[in-house]
Formats: C-alpha cells, structure tokens, sequence
C-alpha cells in the first residue's frame, strides 16, 4: 500500500445533482517538500515550520484530532445510514481512508510531543530544585 503524505485535509461538501444526496469531498494537501507517492525530499526551498510551546501545539493537535474524528463518524455514519451511488459509497470509502490516516499521524504526534513535554518538565523540575538548594546551602553561611 503507498504511503500518503500529507499536511492537510480539507473538507467541501458536493451536489452531484440536485436530487442526490450531498457528499462530502476531501482535498487532500501535499506537505512543501513532498512528492506524490514517494515521500521524497524535494530539493527545492524548506519550509520553516514556528516553533510555538510545546503545550501549544498539544491543544492544536488535540483539536485537530477531535475534528477529524467527529468527520470520521460522520463518514461512518453516512456508510451504514445511506442509500449511495457506487461512486458515492467509493468517494465515502476513500475519505474514510484519509481520514484514518491523519488519525494515525495525528496520534503518533501526540505521543511524541507528551513525552517531550514530560522531558521538559522534569528539566524544569531539577533546575528548580537545584535552585532551591543552592539558595539554602548559600543562605545557611
């Protein structure tokens, strides 16, 4: 199976005629030094990516995820629910498939971003101790 890389997913809701039921399209948005299919680096310019608290970026990431959640059981929902076209049923298909994709990104970030978040506040933790002890050992001179 090929591996999708993307950056974003984005969301549109299509009439495929006025009698059918609307269906929602997916576009799906290529990170800036990616190829399509391979993952490969392109040689163009890099991106910069800001750099925000890593607590930030949690919430960020964690809305995200709620976001893409809530679509995917949208998406469920219209599958078991709906009487659909074969192309509709296919389109439903593959956006379910993208969307379980950026889920799974999605986790994997947030693994990564708990665990340096617990690395930086054990930091924290030991200058703050070391701090504390340097003030009493100098203090009790």
């Amino acid at each position: 199976m090929p591996q999708l890389l993307f950056t974003d997913v984005n969301f549109r809701i299509v009439h495929a005629s006025p009698s059918s039921p609307p269906l929602l399209a997916a576009r799906v948005e290529l990170g800036p030094n990616r190829k399509r299919g391979r993952g490969e680096n392109n040689e163009m310019g890099k991106a910069k990516k800001k750099k925000f608290s890593v607590a930030r970026e949690l919430d960020c990431l964690e809305e995200r995820l709620t976001v893409c959640k809530d679509s995917l059981e949208n998406v469920d929902f219209r599958l078991r629910k709906e009487e659909l076209s074969p192309e509709g049923r296919k389109s439903l298909e593959e956006e379910k498939l993208i969307l379980l994709e950026q889920i799974c990104k999605y986790e994997k970030e947030l693994v990564r971003l708990r665990k340096e978040n617990r690395k930086n506040m054990l930091l924290s933790v030991a200058l703050l101790a070391l701090l504390v002890f340097l003030y009493f050992c100098w203090g009790l001179e």
